[in-house]
């Protein structure tokens, strides 16, 4: 019981944002899997801590998209999300690797899939958390990736590199994605 609870209560801001949403784009039935995503993006930002930040900051936690937006501007949504107290999102297209150093958050494309491990190990060392969903290998995947499960929407975290940022994600989000950590030499189980 306590466990659904947890895990309601994390996801309830996915919901009312998945609701907004559904508002907004009422033509459709169903919620299209970016608009899913992009409410999981927001829970994401909501439950990490960037400990390199000033906690009382109220600047923007800017989300950055690089490459060609696979969201067709779904994730645009997010734009002036609020995030804790005092703090809102900012979606902002990135056109190089120097706009996206520049992100607390950073959803890497598909688009951008033959260049992604050289793009993962150049900001390996920075504060951002790093998205992915495209169909790539192990090694090549963000801190959060997106899996497709049968009909299902998951993801999985990889918690060295997440530690590796100094990022602090919530742990009622790790207990429901699949954990990975890097392996001695670089490989990722």
């Amino acid at each position: 019981m306590e466990k659904s609870l947890l895990k309601s209560g994390l996801f309830a801001g996915a919901a009312i944002l998945a609701f907004a949403m559904k508002a907004v784009f009422a033509q459709t039935q169903t919620l299209t899997p970016y608009q899913i995503k992009a409410g999981f993006i927001y829970n994401f930002a909501m439950a990490t801590k960037w400990l390199t930040e000033d906690p009382n900051s109220n600047l923007p936690l800017v989300f950055g998209i690089l490459g060609a937006d696979p969201s067709q501007g779904e994730f645009e949504l997010l734009q002036g999300a609020k995030v804790g107290a005092n703090r809102t999102l900012s979606v902002k297209l990135c056109k190089d690797l120097a706009e996206a150093k520049e992100c607390q958050l950073l959803f890497i494309s598909g688009s951008q899939k033959s260049n992604l491990p050289a793009l993962l190990d150049e900001l390996k060392d920075l504060s951002i958390l790093t998205i992915t969903d495209a169909d790539v290998g192990v090694r090549s995947r963000g801190i959060i990736h997106f899996v497709q499960e049968k009909d299902k929407l998951r993801f999985e975290i990889n918690v060295s590199a997440a530690d590796r940022a100094k990022l602090k994600i919530s742990s009622q989000v790790l207990k429901l994605a699949k954990l990975r950590k890097d392996e001695p030499g670089g490989r990722k189980e």
